[in-house]
């Protein structure tokens, strides 16, 4: 097998969604963590802390786990 067909093997593998992944996928609960987002933002505008700073990774963290990003892609 040559280099670039093992590499897109691979990726292709690596891109397929397990159903543990499918089942993280839940709208709701990424519409809010986009909403907490927001507020954490907003907040940030008026005062930076290091718990803000804290809880924006917290959520950035949990977004990123759940894969929120492909969700809005996939809509």
């Amino acid at each position: 097998m040559n280099r670039k067909s093992l590499i897109a093997t691979l990726l292709a593998t690596l891109a397929t969604a397990s159903p543990l992944q499918a089942k993280e996928l839940d709208p709701n609960e990424c519409a809010a963590l986009r909403a907490e987002l927001r507020q954490i933002t907003e907040a940030q505008r008026e005062r930076s802390t290091t718990y803000l700073q804290d809880e924006r990774k917290r959520v950035k963290d949990r977004m990123w786990k759940l894969k929120c990003e492909e969700m809005e892609r996939r809509r």
